[in-house]
């Protein structure tokens, strides 16, 4: 079985235990070769949305050399999700919220892109929520990295937001479920879909089937969201990243080694690391 490339998950929790700092990582699924980890500092009650660049240089650290030890490979990005944002608006008001939004997005150099970020509906204060999301792609922009994407039940309003802002870097929809329509128009704004394990097994499996066959090949990625994913509660062993893969291969009518290699060459591309070809390509051989 070829490796596979877990392109969004998140942190557990904001400490590591020295035995072991990373006791959920893809453990179950030993084909797993490179993960993208979405770090955020955990925002509780007494908000404050800092991020302490030296601890989390010391967590990223750890995160690499348990990976190193797994034969993984593993990369950060930083971002504020929409819900995170909502709250900072709440307790700092809008200006002293933007100013921390921003001091996250710049807070850990190595990022290799600046997310989660993006627009949801649920959480209310959208205008904000757009406001947050702007400034950071914005960032992403300045800092010459891709965006991964959060969006639920606000596309039309993210249409809106891209159109907007010139020269948009390349964005990862993170979970995406949108129709055929509305993934021709997003190819053509520069981004590229992700869809987390688990999502073939569910009501949206027919609508994302004829996305998946109309898709570029090239702007397809695959996630476990993990902890959140939404394979939790279809599979309590958990639906592995390779029946997504295997599923993906079948809508485009691939074999599945040529998919995976695939979303190989997507992941690279996307989060422009060519340094992973040196860390990951002899796993690839056949």
């Amino acid at each position: 079985m070829l490796p596979i490339f877990d392109a969004h998950c998140h942190l557990p929790s904001p400490h590591f235990n020295n035995n072991n700092p990373w006791p959920t990582i893809n453990i179950d699924i030993p084909s797993v070769a490179c993960t993208f980890v979405h770090f955020s500092q955990t925002l509780d009650d007494n908000i404050s949305g800092s991020i302490d660049p030296q601890f989390a240089a010391i967590q990223i650290k750890q995160l690499q050399q348990w990976a190193q030890y797994k034969n993984e490979y593993i990369d950060v990005a930083v971002g504020t999700h929409p819900y995170d944002a909502v709250r900072l608006q709440q307790n700092w008001g809008t200006q002293k919220a933007l100013q921390i939004i921003e001091n996250i997005a710049n807070a850990i150099p190595s990022a290799v892109a600046i997310g989660e970020i993006g627009l949801d509906m649920r959480y209310g204060n959208i205008d904000f929520q757009r406001e947050a999301f702007a400034l950071q792609l914005n960032i992403a922009v300045q800092r010459k990295l891709p965006a991964v994407l959060h969006c639920v039940k606000a596309t039309h309003i993210l249409q809106n937001c891209l159109k907007n802002i010139p020269h948009l870097p390349p964005i990862l929809w993170h979970g995406c479920r949108g129709s055929l329509p509305l993934a021709k128009w997003l190819w053509q704004h520069n981004v590229y879909l992700s869809l987390t394990a688990g999502v073939e097994q569910t009501t949206s499996q027919s609508k994302l089937a004829k996305v998946m066959a109309n898709s570029p090949k090239d702007r397809i990625l695959i996630e476990s969201d993990r902890p959140f994913a939404v394979e939790h509660a279809i599979n309590q062993k958990r639906q592995s990243l390779y029946d997504l893969l295997t599923w993906i291969a079948q809508c485009k009518n691939w074999h599945p080694d040529d998919c995976a290699h695939q979303c190989y060459n997507n992941t690279t591309a996307f989060f422009q690391q060519p340094a992973m070809h040196e860390n990951i390509r002899p796993l690839l051989k056949r």
